[in-house]
């Protein structure tokens, strides 16, 4: 080939590759022989033969992918070498090129970028779907930790009390777990960040001590904690990342360890002006770990022992989700251990070193112990979908002294601070909702009605970073995390709400247990009677908000389906399969879900499901009739108002 492209041979195996005889493809210019991006490429190899040619440069080689048109319309991708021949005076003679099929090879990598594509997009599927069900599970997880945090102030035997106390102790167990699952999941997609602020590693170990010391002693065994001598002054790294690894092998070493001692080692390498590095180690006393275990000890959903879980219990989470921390904060994991005799779990972090005066600020709440009510007086707007939640909410503000008004979506929240601007103290905005989300209508709150000073408190179960940066970033002056636990709770909006000078004490009445549970047909009697142990006046309190929230549900999901709008109908039937769940109307719950899953499928011929769902709800109305009618308790917490 010439450096114009036009071809003085071409070898006779052409035609098994392109299907063209010799003559055929000598006759063919650039643009027949190349697909369009492979003729690019081959014009810009000549283009720079002719510019060096004029330059008085060396020519260069040429090593490229082509893909060469066949005869038959199809086409096949070549590996292409090519190389200037010169004369013996350093004149170009021509350029010789040979073209290998490489077709198969291009296939199998389709193939396998296919794959790889797939399981990629399996792994975010996987990770979107443990997102989602966290907030899924926090939601009920609110109104197990929170109800039993109220039924925690009521006048309680010693044996109830024992087993609220246990039922508490399950569920932060059980969000243990879920915040683990969560963070693997963050993290295999990418989405957790490390987020450097100044800090004091004395502090954050006193803290440590604090708490896993009391563990520690409660098994009869010694904590020991070792510092630098010099200490390293303010540091800057993600206080909280640090903390969560040594909560975790400092609790896996204490749970492990039977009697002895554990101890905590810091030491400083590597130590200059403007930053350090800082070993810790964890050592303990305990059950130590069998060599063929080490090699998978950090990998996910693994124990050492197979009968560890049902001996210790544990997910299998911790030991993986340190290691891609300390990864992720470009530091380095490791652990040494011998069976019976203990177990030896260290890390290595680099830090710079913090600005003096400039620490970082608490990140947790600090939680009190109840010593009266701390909302005296103060009137909140409650802002939530769940009748479930604005329930408990309400409930937990009244035990504080305070009372609430309810909306159920975000317009009717902007609604009523646009007719009522100065009766509110704060605002408790779910960020999820229907017709208006919480984030829409703080901003809106924050512009149009320029309620700048009005404290607003993001309530959600979204609980990455992100997810909460975001509502502050509409305007939430501060973030409570579903499951809601009530302490915190009180203490976050005392922090906002300006004490008034006339308080006014709100007592809740006990729970009303001496009169017959209700007998309502649609409604699993034992089954509610048993959740809401046996108080009839919180169960006549929620029907009444579900028979408000829900009696025209199923029709209004039909309208939402009618107009296209498939994700309001779907949220709609979820709300309320979740609402009736909660008072076990059992069928409506069923009804509620089989029509939340044929909306999400794309199913639209469902209007003989509206209509039994329909009928069902009035049926309920119509038995529960003769208790609401009669029955004047008036749930735990005091008057609603709307």
């Amino acid at each position: 080939m010439d450096l114009e492209g036009r071809c003085s041979y071409v070898s006779p195996s052409v035609e098994k590759l392109r299907g063209f005889t010799a003559d055929e493809a000598m006759r063919q210019s650039l643009e027949e022989m190349l697909t369009a991006d492979s003729l690019a490429i081959a014009r810009e190899y000549l283009a720079k033969l002719h510019a060096c040619q004029e330059a008085g440069l060396p020519l260069e080689h040429f090593r490229g992918e082509l893909e060469y048109r066949c005869k038959d319309g199809s086409t096949v991708w070549t590996d292409v070498s090519a190389s200037p021949l010169l004369s013996t005076d350093g004149t170009l003679v021509e350029i010789l090129g040979v073209a290998r099929d490489i077709s198969e090879r291009k296939l199998y990598e389709h193939k396998l970028r296919q794959v790889y594509d797939a399981a990629e997009a399996a792994n975010a599927a996987k990770s979107e779907f443990l997102a989602h069900m966290s907030h899924e599970i926090r939601t009920p997880m609110n109104a197990v930790l929170g109800l039993a945090q109220v039924l925690e102030r009521e006048a309680l035997t010693g044996n109830q009390r024992d087993m609220v106390e246990r039922i508490r102790t399950a569920g932060q167990s059980l969000l243990a777990i879920l915040n683990d699952v969560l963070d693997l999941s963050k993290i295999e997609a990418g989405q957790l960040r490390i987020e450097p602020r100044p800090f004091e590693l004395g502090r954050l170990l006193a803290n440590l001590d604090s708490l896993m010391g009391q563990a520690a002693r409660a098994k009869g065994l010694a904590l020991h904690i070792e510092t630098p001598v010099t200490p390293p002054g303010l540091l800057l790294g993600d206080r909280l990342r640090l903390e969560q690894i040594l909560f975790n092998l400092t609790g896996n070493a204490i749970k492990f360890t039977e009697q002895g001692e554990v101890t905590l080692l810091v030491e400083a390498h590597e130590s200059d002006e403007s930053g350090l590095r800082l070993r810790f180690e964890v050592r303990d006393s305990g059950i130590g770990i069998a060599p063929e275990a080490m090699a998978r000890l950090f990998s996910p959903f693994t124990q050492a022992d197979a009968g560890i879980g049902r001996r210790f219990g544990g997910t299998g989470l911790g030991l993986s989700i340190c290691k891609r921390l300390v990864e992720l904060m470009g530091g380095e994991i490791g652990a040494t251990s011998r069976l019976g005799q203990g177990s030896a779990f260290w890390f290595e972090l680099p830090f710079q070193r913090g600005v003096t005066g400039d620490t970082d600020a608490p990140t947790s709440v600090p939680v009190r112990a109840q010593t009266g009510p701390r909302l005296s007086g103060a009137h909140l707007l409650v802002v939530d979908d769940s009748a479930m939640n604005r329930d408990l909410v309400e409930r937990a503000l009244a035990l504080e002294g305070a009372s609430a008004t309810l909306a159920t979506d975000g317009q009717q929240a902007v609604q009523i601070l646009r007719n009522r601007p100065r009766d509110f103290d704060a605002v408790l905005m779910d960020v999820q909702m229907p017709v208006m989300d919480g984030l829409t209508a703080t901003r809106l709150i924050r512009s149009e009605l320029d309620l700048t000073d009005l404290p607003i408190i993001a309530f959600t179960a979204g609980v990455r970073d992100e997810q909460q940066t975001v509502a502050r970033a509409a305007g939430a002056n501060d973030v409570l995390a579903k499951p809601m636990d009530l302490d915190q709770m009180a203490v976050i909006l005392a922090r906002w709400i300006q004490p008034r000078t006339a308080a006014i004490t709100m007592e809740a009445s006990a729970p009303a247990t001496a009169e017959a549970f209700p007998d309502i047909a649609g409604v699993d009697r034992e089954r509610a009677a048993q959740r809401l142990g046996h108080d009839r006046a919180m169960f006549m309190g929620l029907l009444e908000l579900f028979i408000e929230d829900n009696a025209d549900a199923a029709e209004m999901s039909r309208q939402n389906l009618a107009r296209g709008e498939l994700e309001a109908a779907a949220r709609r039937m979820h709300t309320l399969r979740s609402n009736a769940g909660f008072i076990c109307a059992l069928d409506i719950m069923s009804s509620a879900a089989e029509l939340e899953s044929a909306i999400e499928r794309g199913e639209t011929a469902l209007d003989a499901q509206f209509d039994e769902l329909s009928q069902q709800i009035a049926e309920l109305v119509e038995a529960s009739s003769p208790w609401r009618h009669t029955d004047q308790s008036t749930p735990q917490g005091g008057p609603r108002s709307r």
